[in-house]
């Protein structure tokens, strides 16, 4: 995780607060395809505080 974290971080300039893996099709999505943000805020494991 940790070298994934270095390489995002270095290819974007921002540091990673948050790393989750997913497996495909784990996110929800609405019927054009855009992933609603609050529905997978509030998926979180730790409850969603943080922004996306």
């Amino acid at each position: 995780m940790s070298a994934v974290r270095r390489a995002v971080a270095e290819e974007h300039r921002l540091p990673v607060d948050a790393l989750t893996l997913l497996r495909p099709g784990a996110l929800p999505g609405t019927t054009s395809g855009k992933v609603p943000r609050r529905r997978v805020r509030d998926r979180r494991p730790d409850g969603g505080a943080k922004a996306w």
